[in-house]
């Protein structure tokens, strides 16, 4: 093989692995969310388990380059609209379980090294 068909084979190489990109973020940012979610859900007060549960990792969206994955506790229709709202905000208020801002605190925590997680999970191997 010739070093010009070796470029050619690499520079296929790459338009393929480029055509993946955006998919493989928007899979390794929803499974970052996802981690996310079992440790906000663990810090969830809980009195009848309905916030809890209604804890959710939305589908990743595209908006041009820009992608998004959505958490939310408390969607309407979860039966937890007005609790999640109210536990999360009123920080004065003691839980036997859980704690309050316990969907904040994960983020907090988690943003120092988010960018470096996600990286892992996109990384291509034997390439």
């Amino acid at each position: 093989m010739t070093m010009t068909q070796d470029a050619a084979k690499m520079a296929a190489r790459l338009r393929q692995i480029g055509k993946q990109i955006p998919q493989r973020t928007a899979d390794a940012m929803k499974a970052e969310a996802e981690e996310d979610m079992i440790a906000m859900k663990a810090r969830t007060p809980v009195r009848t388990g309905t916030l809890r549960d209604s804890g959710t990792v939305h589908e990743p969206e595209t908006h041009g380059q820009d992608t998004t994955v959505t958490l939310s506790f408390g969607d309407p229709g979860s039966g937890a609209e007005a609790y999640a709202a109210y536990v999360h905000e009123h920080i004065e208020i003691p839980h036997e379980n859980g704690q309050s801002k316990f969907m904040e605190s994960v983020l907090n925590e988690s943003r120092s090294t988010m960018l470096e997680r996600i990286g892992r999970k996109i990384a291509f191997k034997n390439w």
